[in-house]
């Protein structure tokens, strides 16, 4: 992704996940860890039936 679309994904005031067809986090804006209450780095492990 490039900058400055890294910047407009990070923007979104809402969570954005990007998943696998596994349904696991593959990637996620920087909105994501602070709106599901997960630190950055727990994300990548998780999949969406977590929630």
């Amino acid at each position: 992704m490039s900058i400055s679309t890294q910047s407009i994904f990070d923007s979104i005031p809402a969570a954005v996940l990007f998943l696998d067809t596994d349904g696991y986090i593959i990637s996620f804006n920087a909105t994501a860890p602070r709106l599901l209450g997960y630190p950055a780095e727990t994300l990548l492990t998780k999949c969406l039936d977590a929630f």
